[in-house]
């Protein structure tokens, strides 16, 4: 419900808030800001790559897009040797890199 959020305030910024709603709780989750990549997101447990922000969900998979030179970035201070193997196949001009996630 709208209501639940009035108390959220824009900084400014064009990011904006990202909620996750639960069907099945029928609670929302406002994600924590992942200080080492400043992304609002789900944090990556699999390999310890940067924090997932969801922009768009078609049935089981969710979907991110960033730009190149920010998954370059991430890339130096993940610890995750996959992520770093994908950023060194890219150039600036790579955009968008998507991101997908297969939802269980």
């Amino acid at each position: 419900p709208k209501n639940e959020f009035t108390h959220l305030k824009m900084d400014g910024s064009d990011k904006g808030y990202k909620l996750i709603y639960d069907k099945t709780s029928g609670k929302t989750y406002i994600p924590k800001q992942d200080s080492r990549y400043k992304i609002a997101g789900f944090e990556n447990d699999i390999d310890n790559g940067p924090t997932f922000s969801p922009s768009y969900v078609a049935g089981n998979k969710v979907y991110s897009f960033i730009d190149a030179i920010d998954f370059i970035d991430y890339a130096e201070i993940s610890k995750s040797q996959q992520v770093k193997e994908i950023a060194s196949k890219l150039t600036e001009e790579s955009n968008p890199v998507i991101m997908e996630v297969t939802l269980k």
